[in-house]
């Protein structure tokens, strides 16, 4: 079974104290794969990456949460503004197919 969570966050330059009703959330290092899509095809988009893009390059989901990014430009009422999905990935190809 998957479990989503939907959090609503901002970066922040150091880590401190968390203001009560809020939850901190470090995103590990690693490998990330961003695709863009407008707001108004982020589910086709999705279903892009899952489902064409990602079986296609060699690479798979690693462990890890997704994440969908909106820059200073995203306006909530404009179906075109574009939304960043980024990802964790890993190599799919072994040491031994190389």
């Amino acid at each position: 079974m998957h479990v989503m969570h939907y959090m609503a966050a901002v970066s922040v330059a150091k880590r401190g104290r968390v203001p009560g009703g809020m939850t901190l959330l470090i995103l590990p290092a690693g490998r990330y794969a961003s695709f863009r899509f407008p707001l108004s095809g982020l589910a086709n988009g999705f279903c892009e990456i899952f489902n064409r893009l990602l079986p296609t390059s060699g690479y798979g989901q690693a462990p890890g949460p997704f994440f969908e990014r909106y820059d200073e430009a995203f306006d909530p009422g404009n179906p075109g503004s574009m939304v960043e999905i980024c990802l964790p990935i890993r190599s799919n190809v072994s040491a031994r197919q190389m």
